[in-house]
């Protein structure tokens, strides 16, 4: 079952509120009034500046806010509480490549041994009903989780990313180190 948190129910009753402040005004304009001698239509005006709202609206970002930006090559310890996620996105400057180079981008979570750490992510922070699915580490160890990184919307700008990641602790000590490289 998926919980819907304050900041979504506020985006949904805004959106509400935007579709019925939409059909007042088109309502004047099925009925032709509101047109003066001068051929402007003050309702049509208004109109189209609400409608640009809806659809900045409609791209709206309904992920949680991270906590962290990774720079590459950088150790961040952290520790979490068992079982409450930990939201973070990547740093775009450190990875910024020219289009036709192929690099491989890694995530290294570094844990104590017998610690169960699972990393999500979410693909589509631009749907209401967007959610995070778990992603299958590359190389395991005792002490070390490893996963491979693709070069897509993962590293954009913060604000055209349409995607964050999670680490959360399952079980065992709650500090552990994330590193992309």
């Amino acid at each position: 079952m998926k919980i819907i948190n304050h900041q979504t129910n506020f985006k949904l009753i805004f959106l509400l509120f935007s579709f019925l402040v939409s059909f007042a005004c088109y309502l004047p304009l099925l009925t032709g009034s509101d047109k003066d001698s001068g051929g402007s239509n003050a309702s049509s005006n208004f109109i189209f500046a609400y409608s640009l709202l809806l659809v900045n609206q409609s791209k709206a970002n309904y992920c949680p806010i991270p906590s962290q930006i990774l720079r590459k090559n950088t150790d961040y310890p952290v520790t979490l509480a068992i079982g409450e996620p930990y939201y973070f996105h990547y740093n775009y400057l450190d990875n910024a490549k020219p289009q036709e180079e192929v690099r491989n981008y890694l995530l290294r979570i570094t844990k104590q041994n017998g610690t169960s750490v699972t990393y999500k992510e979410n693909t589509n922070c631009n749907s209401a009903s967007s959610g995070f699915s778990t992603v299958t580490p590359t190389n395991v160890t005792t002490t070390e989780q490893l996963y491979d990184l693709y070069y897509s919307n993962t590293f954009r700008q913060s604000w055209q990313i349409p995607n964050i990641y999670s680490v959360e602790v399952t079980s065992g000590n709650p500090t552990i180190t994330l590193r992309q490289e």
